[in-house]
């Protein structure tokens, strides 16, 4: 008969060859014919055990799931000579169940599924026999088989979001997994299916009017059986196939309107006016079928949003329901009802007030004191007059490393019964203090000076740096000012007090601009001439989904909540309907107020979604750029942590969620909040810029995308992508500094695939638009190495990422106070921005942006 695999592969390059193949000896012996195993049970065994063990990791290394005899022979050729002990395997392995003839195996499968056996059968037909020798016999591999089937369920389960109806996909897609799961032939595809089917992990039907749509359901995560399909689920899948038929169409019409296109040309070369316009009339035609089909479709996407929507806010109120009953059995079980309670309470004043009159009792005096208390003052007044004789001096050994050393934890016994004695010593070893002092500190030389800073004072926050000219800005806490002073004084360093009284500084910065009343007009001016409060903000998404002006051309997500219950909203800005779009259309996601003190980021991307709508026809380039992108903005982040920078720190960076120690030190607010750019699930904590303290303002969180704001974002990107908008590129907005960064953050060494392409292509519009003020390169370079950030994030997901550090540009900033004298009286700390830079910095920005997107488009890289 014919092997399997007709083409042997060379056994010696198998990674997990094992080590006694090169033994000659040893191989010989395995080689041979079994003996009898009553002669020598040891060596029986562990023939039996190497050649079984040997065959089972090279066919899973290999991706087989079926096996003979000659294929194992031709596999296994060692110098000349091939195993002959093989048959004695094979029948072991059948015992033992590891291996099923297929001819067992389809006869098993005849009782429950007529179509999987004759998928199965009919190209088994042919090796089956009746009583077929076993070297002449093909085998399935049962553990391999079962490995692989759970590996395509996980694979599907993997892509649920929406258990109600995620479980159903189109047989293409089944088999397209079934692929990706390294799954080639339609053999071994058809013994999967027959697996996951007797199983009952998959149902394989037909839907539609004709019962022309052929779906396979698997089983939801967390069950262990698949259930019929539901009528919900049959609708939305007709649903996504009639939107899938749409895209095609769509397609189609595209390439009929191109080739119009170049036939109109041809005949207007060729002069002949009459035939161009008729193939004109046609052309426009097909232009209004293209543009009812793709309205079709976008109502289509809203349906489906809407059903998405409604089973989210189903589970919800199932799981209000589900706890309101478990709180009613607890109360009910546990006796608490507020009779109960009441009673309670009373018999528990009684007992205190009884205690009170006990304890009165026992102050008393046991002993009739009849001690004249006039007689005792007057004593008293006679001893205060006499001299104080001097009291014997102690000699006691002073040691000066004593006291300078510190105490360990373990020197210090607190007593058990006290579960607060032991609070202050955790807060003196936390040594967090309100924030005193802003030094610009300069170093000697180029170094990693960072690292150490970090790990010595990780309280400190870094507010800016420049590598080149090795100068710092920190932000000092109090309590490190003396140890911290001798750290630059020992590397022969230099600083600077820029402000010695930040509460004046950061107070100024804070008074309101101008009172502003809300325009009726949500693209007028008024909405990024000042820094929007959170309020202010969900007001203005509101009025863009209400206005005539705007409703059409956006649509609104509530992607998630922050810690503090606020909402997180994207605004979606539509594209033009196109011709040349693709059946996948392409998207920008944009977002700022990341950071809760970089207000700017936020005036500026409220600028650039405001300039996409109002120049969304008239501008050429804006108008090219949304016929090829939708674009996705997040321009408030962070509105936990922005609201407390507006009210109470105007310095703070992170979000507003608990740590380990906010719950010990509820005077020092330094030690909530997880910095939400250290915080995304790609190489989190690889290396150093991300901190484990929790009072640190770069503290990285206790795990990757562990806030609610960070894991939103990265579910909705996610999503996205599997669904039908390919994301293209990401714009992060920061402040300050003036640089152009790109990933990766997280190495010094390793650069994206793209890199070239990412920087030559931002170097040319720094050039034409910028006026070459921004700095453009590598982040880790240009400003510190860190992880766990969202471009390296997106860079995993879409071929353009990069962040924008907006105004100021750090050049070394001037001395702002002097023992409180006031020297600048225009001096900034940088984040302190006035809000009329929004307009100046976001022009900037939104023109870097089209100039960056239009040269995409205008060299055909997408």
């Amino acid at each position: 008969m014919t092997s399997l695999t007709p083409k042997p592969s060379q056994i010696e390059s198998w990674d997990r060859l094992p080590s006694d193949w090169q033994n000659d000896e040893r191989m010989d012996a395995l080689f041979s014919f079994f003996k009898d195993r009553d002669l020598n049970a040891v060596h029986y065994d562990a023939k039996m055990k190497f050649w079984s063990e040997t065959i089972i990791d090279y066919c899973e290394d290999h991706g087989l799931l079926q096996i003979d005899i000659p294929t194992i022979v031709s596999r296994f050729r060692r110098k000349g000579r091939t195993p002959k002990c093989l048959d004695k395997i094979f029948e072991e392995l059948t015992k033992q169940n590891r291996l099923i003839s297929t001819n067992d195996y389809a006869n098993s499968q005849q009782s429950w599924s007529s179509w999987t056996f004759n998928k199965l059968a009919s190209p088994l037909t042919g090796w089956m026999s009746p009583r077929t020798p076993i070297d002449q016999e093909v085998f399935i591999i049962k553990e391999l088989v079962d490995k692989k089937a759970q590996q395509v369920i996980d694979t599907l389960q993997s892509h649920v979001y929406v258990p109600t109806f995620d479980c159903v996909v189109s047989f293409s897609t089944f088999i397209d997994t079934c692929r990706r799961c390294t799954l080639i032939d339609e053999n071994s595809i058809n013994l999967i299916i027959s697996t996951l089917t007797k199983d009952k992990k998959i149902l394989i039907d037909h839907i539609g009017d004709a019962k022309d749509v052929k779906v396979v359901k698997f089983i939801m995560p967390g069950t262990s059986i698949v259930r019929p399909l539901t009528e919900i689920e049959t609708s939305v899948l007709l649903l996504r196939h009639s939107k899938q038929r749409l895209e095609e169409q769509l397609k189609k019409t595209d390439q009929q309107i191109e080739g119009l296109l170049a036939d109109i040309y041809r005949h207007l070369k060729n002069s002949n006016r009459t035939a161009a316009k008729k193939l004109l009339r046609k052309k426009k035609l097909l232009e209004l079928e293209h543009d009812k089909k793709e309205n079709m479709i976008e109502h289509l996407n809203g349906v489906l949003t809407q059903i998405e929507q409604t089973d989210c806010s189903s589970l919800i109120i199932n799981a209000y329901s589900s706890g309101v009953q478990a709180h009613k059995e607890l109360l009910r079980k546990n006796g608490l009802t507020p009779d109960a309670v009441e009673d309670m309470i009373d018999e528990v004043h009684e007992m205190l007030d009884t205690q009170n009159e006990i304890d009165e009792a026992l102050r008393r005096p046991v002993t009739n004191d009849t001690t004249d208390m006039t007689e005792l003052e007057d004593e008293l007044e006679e001893l205060l007059k006499q001299p104080i004789p001097p009291t014997p001096a102690t000699s006691l050994p002073i040691n000066v490393d004593i006291i300078n050393t510190p105490i360990a934890d373990d020197v210090i016994k607190v007593p058990e019964t006290d579960p607060f004695a032991d609070l202050e010593l955790r807060l003196q070893k936390l040594g967090v203090q309100e924030p005193e002092h802003v030094w610009l500190v300069k170093f000697p030389h180029k170094d990693n000076y960072l690292l150490y800073i970090q790990k010595s004072f990780p309280l400190i926050d870094l507010l800016q740096h420049d590598y080149d000219r090795s100068t710092y800005v920190f932000l000092i806490p109090n309590n490190y000012l003396s140890d911290f002073t001798h750290f630059i004084h020992r590397l022969h360093g230099s600083y600077r007090i820029i402000t010695n009284n930040p509460e004046k500084t950061w107070k100024k910065s804070q008074r309101r601009s101008k009172r502003w009343v809300p325009s009726d007009n949500p693209l007028d001016q008024t909405y990024y001439q000042h820094f929007l409060s959170y309020d202010e903000q969900q007001d203005w998404y509101n009025l863009l989904k209400t206005s005539l002006l705007t409703k059409k051309f956006i649509r609104s997500y509530t992607i998630g909540h922050t810690y503090e219950n606020r909402t997180l909203t994207i605004i979606k800005i539509l594209g033009h309907s196109h011709r040349r779009h693709q059946q996948r259309k392409y998207a920008i996601y944009i977002d700022g107020g990341m950071h809760a003190r970089e207000w700017l980021s936020i005036g500026v991307a409220n600028y650039i979604l405001i300039q996409f709508l109002k120049l969304r026809k008239t501008n050429v380039k804006v108008r090219e750029i949304l016929y090829n992108f939708d674009i996705y903005m997040l321009p408030l982040m962070n509105p936990d942590g922005y609201e407390f920078s507006r009210h109470d720190n105007r310095l703070w960076r992170k979000n507003r969620s608990p740590t380990p120690h906010s719950d010990y030190w509820n005077g020092d607010q330094s030690c909530y909040g997880i910095d939400l750019n250290r915080n995304f699930p790609y190489e989190w904590n690889n290396t150093i810029g991300a901190s484990d303290h929790a009072c640190s303002h770069s503290y990285r969180g206790p795990s990757p995308a562990s806030e609610n704001e960070v894991i939103s974002v990265v579910n909705f990107l996610r999503q996205q992508q599997l669904s039908n908008q390919k994301f293209y590129a990401y714009f992060n907005l920061h402040a300050y500094g003036r640089f152009w960064l790109l990933p990766w953050t997280y190495s010094l060494s390793k650069k994206v695939s793209n890199y070239d392409e990412l920087f030559n292509r931002s170097s040319k519009v720094v050039s034409s638009v910028m006026k070459k003020t921004y700095r453009v390169g590598q982040a880790s370079r240009l400003l510190y190495p860190c992880t766990g950030t969202s471009i390296d994030f997106a860079a995993t997901l879409m071929p353009h990422a990069m962040t924008f550090e907006l105004s100021p540009m750090f050049k070394g900033l001037p001395m702002c106070f002097d023992q409180n004298k006031t020297l600048d009286d225009t001096c900034t700390v940088g984040f302190l921005t006035d809000p009329k830079e929004i307009e100046i910095d976001g022009t900037e920005i939104f023109n870097a942006i089209v100039e960056y997107m239009y040269s995409i488009i205008r060299d055909r890289c997408l």
